[in-house]
């Protein structure tokens, strides 16, 4: 039992020093220790540089890339404020062109009550003038009927209140 112990730890520390070995084998041929200058772009576009990586560039090359990005982040701030400014005025426009809409609304409905009025003054005026010209269309003696009298027979007669 202690032999197949011993194995057992020995096999355990010979794994743990050849994954060790391997590990140091796969640090020292990484783009992290070598010189590979592809290390320098960005994998997702060739064309961009990684801010933290610039293996194998000029100082001036580092300073070309570093004011070309302040550039492009200046134009990225203008654009956001370029585009909040338009948003605002067209905001603005939408608010105007609503209250105009509503003056334009309640201006209407006031032209409405102001026809709507004169239209019931004319009528009255007419019914006055027809009244005048034609006191009784029907002929009667009296235009307003008598309900005093007894118009039912056997009824007996009552005043109206």
């Amino acid at each position: 039992m202690a032999d197949e112990k011993r194995a057992r730890e020995e096999h355990w520390r010979n794994e743990q020093q050849r994954m060790n070995a391997i590990e140091i084998e796969r640090t020292n041929i990484s783009d992290i220790m070598t010189e590979n200058f592809a290390t320098t772009a960005s994998q997702l576009a060739p064309h961009r540089y990684v801010p933290y990586h610039f293996k194998g560039l000029r100082p001036g090359q580092i300073d070309g890339i570093n004011q070309e990005r302040e550039n492009q982040v200046e134009y990225k701030k203008a654009a956001i404020k370029n585009q909040n400014t338009e948003e605002y005025q067209w905001a603005v426009q939408n608010l105007a062109n609503t209250q105009h809409f509503l003056n334009n609304e309640l201006d209407l409905e006031q032209r409405q009550r102001q026809m709507a009025a004169q239209h019931r003054d004319q009528h009255l005026v007419d019914k006055e003038a027809k009244d005048a010209r034609w006191p009784n269309m029907y002929g009667d003696l009296n235009p307003i009927p008598d309900v005093t009298k007894n118009m039912v027979s056997g009824a007996n007669p009552r005043a109206i209140k």
